[in-house]
């Protein structure tokens, strides 16, 4: 099982597998994700803050620059649940305030599955760029 950079995974994430809602994500390829689209959205909103104090679109600049997110987002989520056997469902939880983004989050940084599951095998990055 190869590595990807932190680079090549948010490419993989946003190009390769931008709609893909099967097999699994490391987390590694999860947070690498993350990480990337947290300091891109960090940009826009200091970029934005800085030419404009309208919070109105502050607000509106920063939902547009988040909507190509939206899909690799839930894409990546999913495969994440996936490593550890677990169904897409579970991102339902979102929508319980708090205790459901803190459930996620426990999720997110566990150790997934060593061996294949029912969602596929280890993830196996070698084959990426």
């Amino acid at each position: 099982m190869s590595s990807l950079s932190i680079v090549e995974n948010f490419k993989m994430c946003m190009t390769k597998k931008y709609m893909t809602f099967q097999g699994r994500a490391s987390r590694g390829e999860y947070w690498k994700f993350v990480l990337v689209q947290f300091i891109i959205m960090l940009i826009v909103g200091i970029v934005v803050w800085v030419f404009t104090f309208d919070e109105d679109t502050i607000d509106t600049i920063s939902t547009i620059a988040a909507l190509p997110f939206l899909l690799p987002s839930l894409a990546v989520q999913t495969r994440r649940l996936h490593d550890l056997g677990r169904s897409a469902w579970w991102l339902l939880l979102h929508l319980v305030p708090y205790a459901g983004s803190f459930v996620l989050f426990i999720f997110s940084i566990m150790k997934g599955k060593p061996e294949t599951n029912e969602y596929g095998p280890v993830p196996d990055y070698s084959n990426y760029f």
